[in-house]
């Protein structure tokens, strides 16, 4: 199955990734996949997270047993296409069931870090990911796109092309918060360099106007997160307060970088320095799907936006 990835956090990122279920026995063996139209051949999705809170066959602690879909990476060196077995269970329109070993490989990765310039870049990158739409090399069974926080015009831009290929190809939408895949990303990088079981990561990402966005996780799993806090918009320095009663902490997000001083004064560890992560929504969708989660699409604002329309009211989204 084929996925397209939009996260329009900050900059605009995409990615065309190719999902397989595995059916050999031998862990980090798969079938053969394709290489990408761009980007290197055979590069892989986010590996899957090996350290603390990994139990056998990259399955977290907090998993239930057979539950969620373990999700690795493979590379290819003979371009053969992947395929999917017609008699592989599904859970939801063409995704695998829970309990399936699942493989990612990403086919074309395009990005941009002009956080003004998302509905110039997803054009050309959308003809980029998928071509001709008559192909069957360009087929398509999902997106997940980011739905925020993040500022507004992004946000919005994101969602919006999410729905519009979504609605001309006929395939289901599945939106994944942009925090939620930056502690997964980071909780991967933190587990890479001997983190303990049970780390909690404060993600903080830029909200501009001198304020983050700010939520606190744990991994649920090896591919999911647990959000252990409302998701907040609130300046840096009241952000702190979220970390109090977690021992295992580390910071994450472009918040974290913005503001330094909050790692400093924690005396802890920043990772996965960004404000959304394509390669971990799907990663994220992929096991919250197959438990049977319903991924709606509304954008999270968590306030107003910058402008407004003369003599309207201003309310919340």
């Amino acid at each position: 199955m084929r996925i397209l990835s939009i996260d329009s956090s900050r900059g605009t990122r995409l990615l065309l990734v190719q999902a397989t279920v595995a059916n050999d026995g031998a862990k980090g063996a798969g079938p053969k996949a394709v290489t990408g139209a761009s980007g290197p051949a055979g590069a892989a999705a986010a590996a899957p997270h090996t350290g603390p809170d990994a139990g056998p066959e990259g399955a977290g602690p907090n998993a239930p047993e057979g539950a969620g879909l373990h999700v690795s990476p493979y590379t290819s060196s003979d371009g053969v296409a992947p395929h999917t077995s017609p008699d592989i269970p599904v859970n939801g329109p063409g995704l695998p069931a829970a309990g399936a070993r699942v493989r990612l490989e990403i086919l074309v990765a395009e990005e941009q870090d002009d956080p003004r310039r998302h509905a110039e870049s997803l054009g050309p990158m959308l003809r980029q990911a998928l071509g001709d739409p008559g192909s069957p090399a360009t087929r398509l069974d999902a997106v997940v796109a980011a739905t925020g926080p993040a500022p507004f015009t992004g946000l919005r831009a994101g969602l919006v092309t999410a729905r519009v290929v979504c609605r001309a190809r006929g395939v289901p939408l599945y939106g994944i918060p942009s925090l939620d895949a930056v502690a997964r990303t980071a909780l991967d990088e933190a587990a890479a360099q001997g983190a303990q079981a049970g780390t909690t990561v404060l993600v903080l990402t830029d909200a501009r106007r001198k304020e983050v966005y700010a939520a606190t996780y744990r991994a649920r799993g090896a591919d999911d997160v647990e959000r252990l806090s409302d998701l907040h918009v609130l300046p840096p320095e009241q952000a702190l307060a979220l970390a109090d009663d977690h021992d295992h902490l580390v910071l994450a997000g472009s918040g974290a970088v913005l503001y330094p001083s909050l790692a400093h004064r924690l005396g802890v560890p920043v990772h996965a320095p960004v404000s959304g992560d394509a390669a971990s929504q799907v990663r994220l969708a992929l096991a919250r799907v197959g438990r049977g989660e319903e991924l709606g699409s509304e954008p999270l604002y968590l306030r107003h936006a910058d402008v407004h329309v003369p003599g309207t009211a201003r309310r919340a989204r």
